[in-house]
């Protein structure tokens, strides 16, 4: 198995502007530091996975909760892969304004 460490990453809610570490870009097989749009990352989660990210990713705006999830991406030119993902809102006031937390691999 690869081994990446942990990476950290932050969606902020405003316009969904991604802020990956260099790690969060190796678990994706994309070239660090390009511009990611959100909805490209999300296109890279197989059905299932991005269905389920995406409840989570509400339920966690919503209610000002954060996340745990296994899912399965298919990375850049590389065979599917499994990542856990954690996410946290970061909070103003009683709103969210984003989402961050940490990913990595857990299976290759």
């Amino acid at each position: 198995m690869e081994r990446h460490g942990v990476g950290s990453w932050t969606c902020d809610l405003a316009d969904d502007h991604l802020v990956w570490s260099d790690t969060v870009y190796d678990i994706f097989g994309l070239p660090r530091g390009v511009e990611v749009a959100r909805s490209d990352a999300v296109a890279l989660y197989r059905e299932e996975s991005r269905a389920a990210m995406e409840r989570l990713r509400a339920y966690a705006i919503t209610h000002r909760r954060g996340f745990t999830l296994d899912v399965a991406i298919e990375a850049s030119r590389r065979k599917p892969r499994w990542v856990r993902l954690i996410a946290a809102p970061v909070c103003e006031d009683d709103r969210v304004v984003a989402l961050n937390g940490f990913k990595y691999l857990i299976g290759a």
